[in-house]
Formats: structure tokens, sequence, C-alpha cells
């Protein structure tokens, strides 16, 4: 509890800095002119995505509980909830709880933190980008060099290892590791469909805020967009606010800085922070006792 509300304590913080400088009837200006259409095109694709992710989660689970793609779009949405008010969208690990009587407690945290693993395999991809660009700042190839190092671990973790640990972390890794390699091994079709998914989804999300920034008038480098964008959604999912307020906008105004008008980019910040909103809204119907009671004995030991 006193570590949600000190991530609560930041985030506001962050924001109270960040919005007391800006004037409010230019932010409303922006607002009331920005492109009606573009901006529902952009909630159109944040729709979309859900049921990428609920495609993806069918796949990936396909093996222990063939549900229809409407109840994993559901399961989806109902742990949109919880990713308005956990940190890192740390609510997708109650998709766990839907695998009760299906398999192990262990085993069903394992394909949550695979899926976990995919959105954040994604993501470095698509920040690596920045690595191979000439002439950026020391901060894009500093961050596009960890996302490679990152990647690769990613990338390693899929291979059998034939090591032996001791440590219980260690063990826990290892556990992980053969996990994934079977995974892939027993569906190599279904594992690329699912690889595939991933990406394309996340580069739906960048997209959104590409249509936001035309939406608004802002004409942006597509080069430039493409770097700093990734970087400022991975910003967003770091577990140090909920839901990435404040940081996720404090990032995206110190990328976007060349824009001279910083409502601009408080209105970006404020539509990262409502597609939380919106998704927890539309799932609240489905936090029903089907999905996210918890209850030891549902687990098999």
């Amino acid at each position: 509890m006193i570590k949600k509300f000190f991530s609560l304590i930041i985030g506001f913080s962050i924001l109270s800095v960040i919005y007391l400088r800006l004037d409010v009837s230019v932010l409303l200006d922006f607002l009331y002119k920005a492109n009606k259409k573009l901006v529902f095109i952009s909630l159109v694709l944040l729709m979309f995505t859900q049921v990428l992710s609920a495609i993806r989660w069918k796949k990936l689970i396909n093996r222990e509980s063939n549900i229809s793609y409407l109840e994993s779009l559901k399961i989806i949405l109902a742990t949109s909830c919880f990713n308005l008010i956990l940190p890192s969208k740390a609510g997708d690990l109650l998709k766990a709880i839907t695998l009760r009587n299906k398999v192990s407690r262990k085993k069903s945290i394992m394909y949550v933190l695979y899926e976990k693993s995919l959105d954040f395999s994604s993501l470095l991809l698509l920040m690596s980008f920045s690595f191979f660009f000439v002439g950026l700042n020391q901060l894009d190839i500093l961050l596009g060099g960890i996302a490679l190092i990152f990647l690769l671990f990613f990338s390693l973790i899929h291979f059998r290892w034939n090591i032996d640990f001791s440590n219980q972390t260690l063990l826990l890794l290892k556990d992980y590791n053969q996990f994934s390699f079977k995974l892939i091994n027993t569906n190599l079709k279904n594992w690329f469909t699912i690889i595939f998914v991933s990406l394309f989804t996340w580069s739906l999300h960048v997209l959104q805020f590409y249509l936001i920034f035309i939406a608004l008038g802002v004409n942006i480098s597509h080069t430039h967009f493409l770097i700093k964008m990734p970087q400022a959604i991975f910003i967003g999912i770091i577990p140090i606010t909920f839901a990435g307020l404040g940081t996720r906008d404090a990032f995206i105004l110190y990328s976007f800085s060349e824009i001279n008008d910083p409502e601009v980019l408080a209105l970006v910040g404020m539509f990262a922070f409502s597609r939380y909103v919106i998704l927890a809204v539309i799932g609240f119907p489905f936090l029903s006792k089907n999905y996210l009671k918890v209850n030891q004995d549902d687990y098999y030991e």
C-alpha cells in the first residue's frame, strides 16, 4: 500500500510540475481544433490492438485451454482495469487466474510471463532501431544499445540451456527457459504467428501516437518520431508510477522539445493515459468471478 501511495505521489508530482506551466486556454484551443477523424481512427486502432492481444493469448494457451476468441477478448479487457492502477501493466499477471483448473499455478504464471516477455521484446526491437541511425545524441545511442542487449538476452533465453543452477532465482530462469523452449518446439508455426502478432500490435501502438500528433497539426520528422516514441512508451511501462502517469509525460516533453507548443505534448501525454482509462471502463463489465476471483484451491499444487 505504501509503495502504491508513493507511486501515485510521484506521478501527480511530475504532472503538477508539467501542467502548472501550461496555458489552459491554448491547450483547450488545440483540443478543439484537433482532427476528430484521426483521433477516432487512433481509438479504433486501440481497440484493434486488444483484439490482436486476445488472438495472441488464445494461441498462446491453446494447448491448455481451448477458449473462444471472444472469451479471450473478455479476459484481455478485464485485466485492463487493473492495468490502470498497477505499474508496468502488472494487471496482465491476473490472466494466470483464468487458467485455474487447467494447469499448475507455476505454469500459469509462466504463460503470463512469457506473454510479457513478448511485449518487452517487441518494444525493445522497435527501440533498438535508434542504435543504427547516424547523428543521434548519446541518450538515443545508449537506449538503443541497452535495448539491443536485452533483446539479445530475450532471444538467448529461448534456446535450451544445459546448465545446473543452485540459486533460486536462476532456477526460476531455467524453468522459464525450459518452458519457452518447449512452447516453441511444440508448434513452430503457431509460435511465429504469436511473434508476428506481438510485433504488429506494438507497431500499431506507435502508430496511434503518430496519428495524434498529426491530428493536433504537428509536422514531425518520421525518423525522430520512430526513435523517440518507442522510448516514451517503454518509459511509461517501467514500474514507477500508475499507468506511466507523469514519467511518460515528462519524457515526451523532453524528447519532442523542438515542438514549440508544450500544450500539444501535454495532450499527447493525456491521450496516452486516457487509453488506460478507456480500456478500464470497457473492461469493467467483465470483472466477474469467472475471470478474476482469486482462490488458491483453484490451482493444482
